[in-house]
């Protein structure tokens, strides 16, 4: 199932030189950056990634791929169900305790538009998110900077509808829930 346990240790030795922090250190006391990199990837960030000792040493250039992205690639990736089984107790999908599940940012979630704020419209069916936008009387600035984007958003919610899917909210997920035989890690 995946590296061997012996190359865990050089590869979190490895990342600890290269974002200064001590493997000791317990996860609520690293910085924000450092526990994002673990669990999501140094991106194209390349650390110098050292295994083995004394003679069987050697070392490699690399991004570091992240925990979360790794389960959630050997779980795709394997064909043993012993394998698959043991990854799915990592695996799941929880709400996320800062936003609420909404996926949006703090200063996103308190963007009104008319008296809904974003999460609340995203809640909304496609069909009644139609309607309530389309009755929508702004004003003064509120018209002049919302107009535009009022109307894109219209004409993109139509065409949603005109394909039949109007039932559809704008908060569902895209990716295929458990239920369906994809699991995903929790996300941070």
């Amino acid at each position: 199932m995946g590296p061997p346990q012996r190359a865990f240790l050089p590869l979190i030795q490895s990342l600890a030189r290269h974002y200064h922090f001590d493997i000791e250190t317990p996860w609520v006391e690293l910085p924000e950056t450092v526990r994002r990199v673990l669990l999501h990837g140094s991106g194209t960030d390349s650390l110098e990634i050292s295994y083995g000792t004394g003679n069987g040493a050697a070392s490699k250039r690399q991004p570091f791929e992240g925990i979360l992205p790794n389960l959630e690639r050997r779980y795709r990736e394997t064909e043993s169900s012993a394998v698959r089984a043991e990854l799915s107790r990592f695996l799941g999908v929880r709400t996320c305790v800062d936003c609420g599940g909404t996926r949006l940012n703090r200063a996103a979630r308190w963007v009104f538009v008319g008296e809904r704020n974003l999460p609340q419209l995203t809640a909304l069916s496609i069909e009644r998110a139609l309607e309530y936008l389309g009755s929508l009387q702004l004003s003064g600035w509120r018209g002049e900077v919302a107009t535009q984007i009022v109307r894109e958003v219209l004409a993109r919610l139509r065409f949603l509808g005109d394909v039949g899917l109007s039932y559809l909210t704008l908060d569902r997920s895209a990716e295929p829930s458990p239920a369906r035989g994809a699991a995903h890690p929790p996300r941070e």
